[in-house]
């Protein structure tokens, strides 16, 4: 069966520097693409979708534009250099723009971008940030892991709960309920490594790995002492 699918006709609509013009087919992941005209008198083919939530605003001229006034990076006018925030910007583009990072492959290999205001101006970004409770020592975390990295897809958070986040996140299901590995550990009061290293390393059934008791340090030791003489005996039989 050939499923057509419908996308949102936003021909002739205006989007800050960018006017719709016409329907331009898809990408390979299928989303729309529209023709636009922008008001530098310049077009562009751009995602309607990052037209709608803001993510693109012009043909490239926005950008052009910053950097010959000298403060796309914010590293000089704006004295970001050196500050950890910085450092947090610095990395976000870099793994959404350079294929020699080692992350790009799951962020911009998968289309992850940065938002032209934030990608454009360090100043905007900090802005943001400091508006949006940052405080050091937080990570910054897209809401929803598909998305892009604009100010309505991103949030403070802490390492730990960003895990929960991450595309690559272990899952565990027991009846109905499901919930992380980390969530999971935490739940039943485990440390999440013996729970990874139960199920992955050892092949443990998940409600096996998830409601053993772990040993104690002295029942640890008195099982190693013990399985060392069961196998001294086998030895000595054979």
């Amino acid at each position: 069966m050939i499923t057509i699918r419908k996308y949102l006709d936003i021909k002739d609509e205006q989007f800050d520097n960018l006017k719709a013009v016409a329907f331009a087919g898809t990408n390979k992941h299928g989303a729309a693409l529209w023709f636009c005209e922008c008001s530098c008198g310049s077009s562009a083919i751009v995602l309607g979708s990052k037209l709608r939530n803001g993510h693109t605003k012009s043909c490239g001229c926005l950008n052009r534009e910053r950097k010959r006034c000298g403060n796309y990076n914010g590293n000089y006018k704006h004295g970001g250099k050196g500050e950890k925030l910085y450092e947090v910007w610095y990395s976000m583009r870099r793994r959404c723009s350079s294929p020699s990072t080692k992350s790009y492959k799951n962020y911009g290999g998968r289309g992850i971008t940065v938002c032209e205001e934030w990608d454009a101006d360090y100043s905007a970004f900090k802005e943001w940030a400091l508006c949006s409770g940052y405080i050091e020592g937080l990570t910054i975390d897209r809401i929803n892991n598909d998305g892009d990295y604009t100010p309505d897809n991103c949030r403070w958070t802490t390492y730990k709960i960003q895990n929960n986040n991450q595309q690559n996140t272990i899952k565990l299901k027991v009846g109905d309920v499901e919930k992380s590995l980390h969530e999971w550990a935490d739940f039943i009061g485990i440390n999440p490594m013996t729970l990874y290293n139960r199920i992955s390393k050892s092949g443990w059934g998940i409600e096996d790995a998830l409601f053993t008791k772990p040993l104690s340090f002295s029942e640890a030791v008195q099982k190693r002492y013990s399985n060392q003489a069961a196998l001294r005996e086998r030895q000595g039989a054979e």
